[in-house]
């Protein structure tokens, strides 16, 4: 069932025709899929939800922990195919076979990151290996498709612009603060090693930054908090002297680059999953303000000595390889991103 049929949103509508037109070469595989999603309540799993909806015969599976909740929150997201498990990424149990799997839970929370460091690690490992483990006992092996980080290359160094899956290094293991990063890059060891024991198909995305319809606006994402202060009167606060780079990545558009490697990928061959098209973060400020008339105002001088920091990624191997569809430009996807929250 299509979004626009159960519910009055006509952005969300429009952007699950989008993600349906791009992936139109996949259907054939995806129709009456049986997909396991974990991270299905999130913000990539809603967005994924959205386009899942749309693809007629499919069924869907969603690991949550509290599955009554959301599906109150978000009746518009329900369709006939869809059901729930309830339970931890760690230990939950199926009792039926899937086609396809999508690991996206573990979302980069900072705040688990700082008060709980290992609890983050416990998350991403235990409960990779868990979905791994289900996924290997099945007689049928799944797809898999495994959402990884950019973290898993550490600090991205200041003279490389746009960094490359071909980029050979990690986190600093000696920070603890590094869990996520460091979960997500033992997590892809752990993909390799079941799909060199085991013969299982697995697919690696390497997502970097995103705005979209769920963005959360009060968790550690500058652009969220930009657009959280332009929708309380502004101005809009950088905490830092701005110079930073980032680039976002629309929510439609992600899911599709997701659904593109889930069926189209090679086993064992990260993609990085983002946009190039890069901003400093008071470039990024003064855009969002544009959009509600407001000023803006920076914490802090910049030193002109110090190369800014980059967390910005080549995506040509996914774009020239997969055969994707340009992003939509980041103007586009700032404005559909604010108008959802009216």
């Amino acid at each position: 069932m299509l979004v626009s049929e159960n519910v009055s949103n006509a952005l969300l509508a429009e952007d699950q025709r989008y993600i349906l037109s791009r992936i139109a070469s996949l259907l054939p595989e995806l129709k009456h899929a049986k997909i396991l999603l974990t991270g299905g309540t999130g913000f990539f799993g809603k967005s994924l939800l959205l386009a899942l909806q749309g693809i007629e015969g499919i069924n869907v599976t969603v690991l949550s922990r509290d599955p009554d909740l959301f599906i109150k929150e978000f009746p518009y997201l329900q369709f006939p195919g869809l059901k729930y498990i309830k339970g931890d990424t760690r230990n939950f149990e199926v009792n039926e076979a899937f086609t396809h799997v999508i690991h996206a839970a573990t979302a980069a929370s900072a705040v688990l990151n700082e008060s709980n460091p290992l609890a983050m690690l416990s998350t991403i490992l235990e409960g990779t290996q868990h979905v791994l483990d289900l996924c290997v006992a099945q007689a049928e092996k799944p797809q898999v498709l495994f959402v990884s980080s950019g973290a898993v290359y550490g600090r991205q160094p200041a003279d490389i612009a746009h960094i490359s899956e071909a980029y050979q290094c990690a986190p600093d293991i000696y920070n603890t603060h590094n869990a996520y990063g460091i979960g997500k890059y033992t997590a892809e060891h752990l993909c390799c090693q079941y799909h060199h024991l085991y013969h299982l198909s697995i697919k690696m995305a390497r997502c970097f930054a995103f705005v979209g319809p769920y963005l959360p606006l009060d968790a550690h994402f500058a652009v969220g908090n930009f657009i959280r202060d332009g929708l309380n009167g502004g101005p809009i606060k950088v905490n830092s002297d701005g110079s930073a780079f980032r680039s976002y990545q629309y929510a439609a558009d992600l899911v599709v680059w997701l659904l593109h490697i889930l069926v189209r990928g090679q086993s064992c061959y990260p993609y990085n999953v983002g946009s190039d098209e890069d901003y400093d973060i008071e470039q990024i400020a003064h855009k969002v303000a544009s959009f509600f008339n407001t000023s803006v105002e920076i914490a802090k001088k910049r030193d002109v000595d110090v190369l800014p920091a980059r967390y910005v990624p080549s995506v040509q191997r996914a774009m020239d390889e997969l055969n994707l569809p340009a992003n939509l430009v980041l103007e586009v996807a700032l404005a559909k991103t604010i108008s959802s929250f009216f």
